[in-house]
């Protein structure tokens, strides 16, 4: 059976679990990772570890083509909006969607102030602009983590969606 991984910069003490191996993100690649399986593999992410968000990717099916770099990285299928910033994790996220549902209320009104929006569709999945912006992000990640710049207006505006006339939070 294999070790779990777990992907992290170190820049404070990392705890890891029992079985758990620290593999340090810049120095391997999720192809080197999934070559350690045969046909399938589940890869799980920990995202923001204080609300609990674990995001999980499947491999179903691998096989060598010739495609063009300009068309990845990107992803074939999703469900639904996907992580809200600083919601509460998943739960947080449940009790976010019955109270947009209501739609009416103090508490939609809380909400829909804080979220800067009240159009926030969470059954939406919008797999062109996941793919847009998957692109364009790994550029600002790039400049930031790399080449330590900081974000620019244009990357700002990329990461809450604005360029879509979103609100200030992107939704």
């Amino acid at each position: 059976m294999l070790q779990d991984v777990h992907f992290e910069f170190p820049f404070d003490e990392v705890s890891l679990k029992e079985n758990e191996l620290l593999a340090m993100p810049d120095r391997v690649t999720v192809s080197e990772m999934l070559g350690l399986v045969n046909d399938y593999a589940k890869l799980k992410f920990a995202y923001d570890y204080g609300d609990g968000w674990v995001i999980s990717v499947f491999l179903e099916e691998s096989r060598e083509e010739e495609i063009s770099l300009k068309l990845l990285p990107r992803v074939l299928e999703g469900q639904r909006f996907g992580v809200v910033e600083d919601v509460g994790g998943p739960g947080g996220l449940a009790e976010l969607e019955q109270i947009l549902k209501k739609g009416t209320g103090e508490e939609y009104e809380d909400m829909t102030r804080w979220l800067d929006s009240t159009t926030l569709n969470l059954s939406n999945f919008d797999k062109d602009d996941i793919n847009f912006r998957l692109k364009k992000l790994l550029h600002v990640y790039r400049d930031i983590y790399e080449k330590n710049l900081g974000p620019t207006k244009n990357s700002l505006d990329l990461l809450t969606r604005q360029y879509l006339g979103k609100g200030v939070r992107g939704y």
